[in-house]
């Protein structure tokens, strides 16, 4: 999923520091951080999470609103014209 290892080498970093109670959350919030851009934007589809993280559809899609709901990931439309990515994550505070 990562595409530049430097860049999001910090933002794994960043991710594990993080104070996540509950362990499928943070396992996916560090799956977003391993993809994320310098920016800290990520856009991978739920289904390239569930791959990542060995997590289900339900549990992953769950981890992400919990994830927005307590302020570390922002989720916006994204428009970039491929199925399955329609949401753009903003790694809060990183």
């Amino acid at each position: 999923m990562s595409k530049d290892h430097e860049v999001s080498g910090t933002a794994v970093d960043w991710a594990l520091s993080q104070k996540v109670e509950r362990s499928s959350a943070k396992f996916i919030l560090v799956a977003l951080a391993n993809c994320s851009t310098a920016a800290g934007g990520s856009s991978p589809s739920i289904d390239e999470i569930c791959s990542a993280t060995g997590q289900n559809r339900k549990t992953v899609m769950n981890g992400i609103r919990w994830l927005v709901e307590k302020g570390f990931l922002c989720k916006e439309r994204a428009n970039t014209g491929r199925p399955g990515r329609a949401y753009q994550y903003q790694i809060r505070d990183y």
